[in-house]
């Protein structure tokens, strides 16, 4: 791992310790709406999110339309392991070539 790949790393980590104190202090700021999330974190993200189990969509109402809510710390947690397994996935490959 080189120094930028740590710099990210160590950002993603305050993101997400910013996103679990936000999370705990006012809860209803970590919740965005589906099409926000979408269009800050792309939709294909965010339904691999929700098939793994790593993302819980909550319905903000009975009716059929009522907004569906994610939470960003669990967005950007997703975001965190996805990069983690991506890396580990290359350092594995690199090892395999030697």
């Amino acid at each position: 791992m080189n120094a930028l790949q740590t710099f990210n790393e160590i950002l993603q980590h305050a993101d997400l310790i910013a996103s679990a104190i936000i999370q705990q202090t006012n809860p209803k700021r970590d919740l965005i709406s589906q099409r926000k999330a979408y269009e800050d974190y792309g939709a294909e993200l965010i339904k691999r999110g929700v098939d793994s189990g790593m993302l819980k969509p909550i319905r903000n109402g009975k009716a059929k339309n009522s907004p569906i809510l994610y939470s960003r710390k669990e967005i950007i947690a997703q975001t965190k392991t996805e990069s983690i397994m991506r890396n580990e996935g290359y350092a594995i490959l690199a090892t395999l070539k030697e």
